[in-house]
């Protein structure tokens, strides 16, 4: 199947889930109001947070191993059962000994609350190794199952469970976490339960650590960056609302950018698997010159509707959110851009770059919110625009580098390369 209909199928199944993670805080926002979106907002990004901890870049290194037949498939089934597992319990001990040393008092978390991160990111992490295996060895209809099942079962939970305290639907994350593991198993049940042993496991261990360990960095910085933005707003949970003020202004952001996160893997995949670099080349210049169009577009009517959408969909209670949002919106184009830098990058073999762009960002992010004059909603959204935005510029530099191709037309800033490509579609049929 070509890279035109691979996306077209992957955009299509993933509204889905982006629809699933935007109803999802809906009906959160709307029974439980700031405090409980900001309460039940920090509390994921714990769960991200660990989850990325765990996959340790493993996702992205099976894809390109298999995809290289360097390990089998059999093999990356196994090891990430084991090891999804084994890291469970590893952090489930740690976890009781740090709350045991006072993380409470930190988190503002209860025991429920701290255990149920535990439990629901080693669900997640299964999912998320199984999920990256699935695009190199299933059909893209069956990825995109895959892919799409935390959300639509984490709406399936939380419409149909209507808690008094918003504290307890913690658990929701856990089922969904739970199901989704099993059905992405079952997915891959062949490999899964294929009886040949495979030699040299250390070694294999080993080269996909080395090789996952830069696409680990981008996953733990924007995770960490996002878990310590949310509990910093918190204020241990002396200001919810705050939290749950920036947390909806980001879901609306993010959820314009949400399809193409779910399209990265395709595009990495495709990309890391392709040997005409001018194939590569014209693809990715389209991609990023409808971006930069579909980015100044959304971010101009966004500005205009974001209050009254604010105020319609989530309650008046949440109006505070609109400028935070507004803010945000001016950060759409680096954050395509950086979707796609970052997939050219790895497909170029450069993990390190995606890496350190990341931790440059967090970088300029984080000692800004731990220094305190920035820890509201609207200096949390002010601080994240500036930072997508040197992050873009770093990558930027560097891939023009690595390719020799023009900043400007990778930037998708180039009036002449639409003008000439604009009746020559350059992804081929």
């Amino acid at each position: 199947m070509n890279l035109r209909n691979k996306l077209g199928i992957t955009i299509f199944a993933q509204l889905f889930g982006v629809g699933s993670t935007v109803l999802t805080n809906i009906i959160i926002a709307q029974r439980y109001g700031p405090e409980g979106q900001g309460f039940l907002t920090t509390y994921r990004s714990g769960v991200d947070f660990l989850t990325n901890i765990g996959l340790f870049g493993f996702p992205q290194a099976f894809v390109f191993m298999i995809n290289s037949k360097m390990i089998k498939t059999n093999w990356a089934v196994k090891f990430s059962a084991s090891y999804s597992l084994l890291f469970g319990g590893v952090v489930l001990g740690l976890g009781s000994l740090l709350y045991a040393l006072g993380v409470r008092e930190l988190s503002g978390f209860n025991v429920l609350t701290i255990l149920a991160i535990i439990v629901a990111a080693t669900g997640m992490l299964l999912h998320g190794m199984y999920r990256a295996i699935s695009l190199s060895v299933k059909p893209i209809q069956v990825y995109n199952l895959v892919s799409v099942m935390p959300a639509v079962f984490a709406l399936l939970i939380y419409f149909l469970w209507y808690a008094e305290n918003y504290q307890i639907l913690v658990l929701g994350l856990v089922f969904a976490g739970a199901i989704s593991a099993c059905l992405s198993a079952f997915v891959l049940k062949e490999h899964l339960f294929f009886k040949q042993r495979d030699g040299h496991n250390l070694s294999k261990v080993i080269e996909a650590t080395r090789y996952g360990f830069w696409s680990f960095i981008p996953g733990i910085a924007f995770s960490f960056v996002a878990m310590a933005t949310y509990t910093l707003l918190r204020q241990g949970g002396k200001a919810d609302e705050i939290a749950g003020y920036f947390s909806i202004s980001y879901l609306l952001v993010s959820t314009v950018i949400l399809p193409l996160n779910m399209i990265i893997p395709v595009l990495f995949d495709t990309w890391s698997k392709e040997t005409d670099q001018k194939y590569n080349l014209q693809s990715y210049l389209k991609l990023s010159h409808l971006g930069t169009v579909m980015a100044v577009a959304g971010s101009t009517i966004g500005m205009l509707l974001v209050k009254p959408m604010t105020i319609l969909v989530f309650g008046l209670e949440f109006s505070p959110s609109a400028l935070s949002t507004q803010i945000l919106l001016l950060s759409v184009y680096a954050l395509y851009q950086n979707r796609l830098l970052s997939a050219m990058l790895l497909a170029l073999g450069q993990p390190a770059v995606v890496g350190i762009g990341a931790l440059i960002r967090a970088a300029i992010i984080l000692p800004l919110l731990f220094w305190g004059e920035f820890n509201s909603h609207l200096g949390a959204a002010s601080l994240w625009t500036i930072g997508e935005f040197i992050n873009m510029i770093y990558m930027l530099i560097l891939v023009c580098r690595r390719t020799g191709w023009v900043s400007s037309q990778v930037a998708g800033l180039s009036l002449p390369w639409i003008f000439e490509n604009l009746k020559h579609p350059p992804i081929r049929t």
